[in-house]
């Protein structure tokens, strides 16, 4: 027997929920719910079929348009402004735009439970993006200690040890800068294996 994913088991949750009825619902709840029904209906509507626009349809139809486009290119759109202007596809700057405005939302404590329940269960979806992208390199750092036993050196020629260096060095900048936060200088301090220099 398979594992329940992510969406399945919210979708399951908020059809338990919309058995209960309106009364005693949260408004958080009731705005989850709206999102939910609305999710049903246009995964059941035929094709052609006219729809009501509306903030909620709109909403989805972009998460939808998420999810096609990871299925598609297997990863998560971005954004990248060193490349020329053309180079990225109305598509993907639309898409980044939107999981932008997301961040955003959330951040703002504007998304109801069922929208962040709804993008977490996106494959590669972050609302802290900056932070995993932090925690994977301190991840991979460590990883190469304890597979080489030594720390990645800045003047290597392999490519990804001299990324792992570069971003030790650009820590340790941050630190001596006072521009490091106290949980990301915590964590490095208390890995065993970070040392802060001269």
């Amino acid at each position: 027997m398979t594992e329940p994913n992510a969406l399945s088991t919210l979708h399951t949750e908020y059809a338990r929920v919309r058995r209960l009825g309106p009364d005693g619902l949260s408004a958080d709840q009731a705005r989850s719910l709206s999102y939910f029904v609305r999710e049903l209906q246009l995964r059941d509507a035929q094709p052609g079929e006219a729809q009501i626009p509306d903030a909620i349809i709109r909403w989805l139809q972009n998460v939808f348009a998420l999810e096609d486009f990871i299925a598609r290119l297997n990863r998560m759109p971005r954004e990248n402004r060193r490349l020329p202007a053309n180079s990225i596809s109305d598509e993907e700057k639309t898409l980044t735009a939107f999981v932008r405005a997301q961040r955003r939302a959330f951040a703002g404590a504007r998304l109801c439970t069922y929208q962040e329940r709804r993008l977490a269960a996106i494959e590669g979806f972050s609302f802290h993006l900056r932070d995993d992208v932090w925690i994977s390199r301190f991840r991979e750092y460590r990883d190469f200690i304890t597979e080489n036993g030594r720390v990645p050196r800045l003047r290597s020629h392999e490519d990804k040890e001299h990324s792992l260096a570069a971003w030790a060095a650009k820590q340790r900048l941050a630190y001596r800068r006072g521009r490091l936060s106290r949980e990301r200088m915590l964590d490095l301090s208390g890995s065993g294996f970070w040392t802060w220099g001269r």
